[in-house]
């Protein structure tokens, strides 16, 4: 009897062994995935830099990314963001790489949220050719990707940018000083999937004063059709999981799309 308890102890105690060193030998496999670093432009004698690290749900992966805006960038990125403000609220704006005069009518979000994002394109290109070459390098589907990119831009503080033009942190500077509001993170968001060939469009609501994305992926959670797709809500501003929207932005649903088409 003795003899068999003994077993009955062993192989209890064997498997929980076992156990053990799967998980053990399974944390070792998954090692930290550092993308490096990018400073925008090389060669500044100071920079702002932010180190952003995040680890996506259901990934047991962790990933980490420094950005570099060169002070003197940094300064013209402002700058600029000033003279388009201004220029919006004259009704017209110079667009220097049409060598045009540009008027917005009619949807001042979408046109502000399109001029914002091509303004800054140059200062984020280093950053997204990487992120495009490592998820390509990845092999994972939109889904996966979405999540990735999600949790990236959610591990941002958020501080809603009082004395900013537009009320919007320009995306450089939301990545160079890792802090941002709702539509300042969102634009970002969307930048960096239409980058990997993902469809993601940002909604605003005015009845809530917030910002939204929606990413077009098969339904996941609670979602929005648009233009007949269907697009998956992602709130930028918390850890919230993919296709959840806080209930108390349910009523009154005034959520409308701003059309971004980013093109780097």
């Amino acid at each position: 009897m003795w003899g068999d308890i003994a077993t009955k102890v062993f192989l209890s105690l064997l498997a929980i062994a076992v156990l053990l060193l799967w998980e053990v030998g399974e944390e070792v496999l998954i090692e930290d995935s550092d993308l490096g670093e990018i400073a925008t432009p090389p060669g500044e004698a100071k920079y702002l830099s932010q180190t952003h690290t995040w680890a996506p749900p259901k990934d047991r992966g962790r990933y980490s990314l420094t950005y570099r805006l060169g002070n003197n960038a940094a300064g013209d990125v402002q700058a600029d963001h000033i003279a388009l403000d201004r220029g919006f609220h004259r009704g017209r704006f110079w667009r220097p790489e049409t060598m045009s005069i540009t008027r917005c009518r009619n949807d001042y979000w979408r046109c502000a949220y399109n001029e914002i994002a091509q303004q800054n394109a140059e200062e984020l290109e280093a950053l997204l050719a990487r992120v495009a070459g490592f998820v390509a390098a990845q092999d994972w589907d939109a889904l996966k990707t979405t999540r990735w990119l999600l949790r990236f831009v959610q591990e941002i503080e958020y501080r809603v940018p009082e004395d900013q033009a537009f009320g919007v942190l320009p995306p450089p500077l939301v990545l160079a000083e890792g802090w941002g509001d709702c539509d300042s993170k969102s634009l970002l968001l969307v930048m960096m999937l239409q980058r990997v060939g993902i469809d993601a469009q940002i909604f605003v609501s005015n009845a809530h004063a917030h910002a939204l994305v929606g990413v077009q992926l098969p339904p996941v959670g609670e979602h929005v059709k648009y233009n007949g797709k269907t697009y998956v809500w992602a709130e930028s501003t918390s850890k919230a999981p993919l296709g959840w929207i806080h209930p108390k932005f349910k009523q009154p649903f005034d959520w409308a799309p701003k059309a971004l088409r980013f093109s780097s």
